[in-house]
């Protein structure tokens, strides 16, 4: 354990860190969009499968904290709403929680 963090925990953290910092930087615009595709799809989906709101996942904060690490966040979302997920979510839902 350090600084009360299970070594299990930091180690996933270090992970994420270290995806963030040394991998996701070196993927393509289309690397992007698919990983952004996944990862949110994935979470859209759980929270819709729990009988949840799926849009919950977004928000003002999430979108401020996102547009940090990817700048281009705007045009990913805008080909994930209208080309891979266009039957699927509403873009204008993720709009809403976005600018609450």
């Amino acid at each position: 354990m350090h600084n009360g963090i299970p070594n299990w925990v930091q180690e996933l953290l270090n992970k994420e860190e270290t995806f963030w910092q040394q991998k996701y930087p070196n993927f393509s615009f289309d690397e992007k969009v698919s990983h952004w595709s996944s990862v949110l799809h994935r979470k859209m989906r759980w929270q819709a499968e729990s009988g949840l709101d799926p849009y919950a996942v977004y928000g003002k904060d999430w979108y401020q904290n996102t547009k940090r690490i990817e700048p281009m966040i705007d045009e990913i979302m805008d080909i994930l709403f209208s080309e891979v997920w266009k039957n699927i979510w509403n873009k204008s839902e993720y709009m809403c929680r976005i600018t609450r």
